[in-house]
């Protein structure tokens, strides 16, 4: 089967669309395995034990994206260097190139992945363009489907255990692709000018500083429109341990 990074016909591997790593919080120490919650009235929650993947890359490219995967899990575990500053975190020494392409591989295996969960992330033409990104393995400038991390520690240990289907939303006439992976909200300008946004120094800098913004009207409003969500559905109970819905 034609692998869907390099295009080649070769055996295709399991492939995780979001690295298996940022399930960790996610999981029940014993056994291993975590609950798969919708929104959507009526729908059960499903038991999994592994992170959703699919039969999407080959070995070699499957290997391309562990060694990003690698240093992402090392930095969000033990590693990276924190400063705290007035309305955002900032992570110093970040490896540009291999923290750069680890986002942009999630954006695109998000985009490529005919799984249910990622069926609102439709990139177009960009599909194609991050493919060769990611491939090639030329991250860019930061603009460049610059991703802006958002952090909302009010409700840090709820968002650490939960994973949502990530979809698109409009912001400032751009395209945004908007995932909650690992407790915090990505969110990926997806678009062919540079978003006037990026003037705030928002994305990780080629110099190694990777900004998280803390504590915002955009992640409040989201997490209250995806409480209604919930408790209209009444699958709340199933995140929230004695929560009646």
């Amino acid at each position: 089967m034609k692998c869907a990074l390099c295009l080649r016909d070769e055996k295709l591997r399991k492939s995780h669309i979001i690295p298996e790593f940022f399930y960790k919080n996610l999981y029940d120490k014993n056994p291993k395995r975590y609950f798969s919650v919708s929104s959507e009235p009526g729908k059960r929650p499903n038991i999994r034990q592994s992170g959703i993947w699919e039969y999407l890359l080959c070995e070699k490219c499957e290997n391309k994206l562990s060694r990003w995967e690698t240093y992402a899990a090392r930095l969000f575990e033990q590693e990276a260097v924190i400063i705290e500053k007035p309305g955002r975190l900032e992570c110093h020494y970040i490896n540009y190139p291999m923290f750069k392409l680890l986002q942009l591989s999630v954006l695109w295996r998000a985009g490529a992945s005919k799984r249910p969960e990622f069926q609102d992330i439709n990139l177009g033409p960009h599909q194609e363009r991050l493919r060769k990104i990611v491939f090639q393995e030329q991250p860019g400038s930061p603009e460049k489907y610059g991703c802006w991390l958002l952090l909302c520690p009010s409700f840090k240990n709820e968002l650490q255990r939960m994973m949502l289907s990530p979809d698109m939303v409009k912001v400032n006439g751009h395209r945004v692709a908007h995932f909650l992976i690992g407790g915090i909200f990505w969110n990926y300008f997806v678009s062919s000018h540079r978003p006037e946004i990026a003037d705030y120094d928002i994305f990780l800098s080629q110099k190694g500083v990777l900004p998280i913004t803390v504590e915002n009207e955009i992640t409040s409003e989201y997490l209250i429109n995806e409480s209604i969500r919930f408790k209209k559905s009444g699958n709340l109970k199933h995140i929230v341990p004695g929560e009646k819905a």
